[in-house]
């Protein structure tokens, strides 16, 4: 293998470790890799199998949600200073403050749109597609 992460990858499949379950009631399968429950995921019609047990919100991948979960944390140590808002992840912040300054760094190629999150711009350029 070229490169140490392939070889990891294809050792799984002789594993019989199986570290990514289904969170759909009274189902409990388990999956050697997590596009195995992505995929499975989809026969209950759930794209975003991974659950946030504060909120509801549900993420494509585990890592995501594991980011999410620090927006329940009690102590959010970024504070903007034009409203008061708290932010526990300093990017977060850098975000938010875009709604203050007018800053709308990521722009459209196909046409004049800007946006202040890269996100907003990612949900508009499928517009083009």
């Amino acid at each position: 293998f070229a490169k140490r992460s392939q070889l990891s990858y294809h050792a799984t499949s002789h594993s019989e470790e199986r570290q990514f379950e289904c969170t759909a009631p009274s189902c409990g399968k388990r999956f050697k890799r997590r596009k195995q429950l992505v995929a499975h995921s989809r026969a209950h019609g759930d794209a975003r199998p991974f659950v946030c047990d504060k909120c509801n919100m549900r993420f494509k991948i585990k890592s995501i949600l594991k980011c999410h979960m620090k927006v329940h944390e009690e102590q959010k140590q970024y504070l903007c200073s034009f409203c008061g808002w708290s932010f526990s992840q300093a990017g977060n912040l850098k975000v938010h403050l875009r709604v203050h300054t007018g800053e709308k760094p990521f722009s459209c190629e196909q046409c004049s749109f800007r946006a202040a999150a890269a996100s907003n711009l990612r949900r508009h350029q499928r517009r083009h597609s």
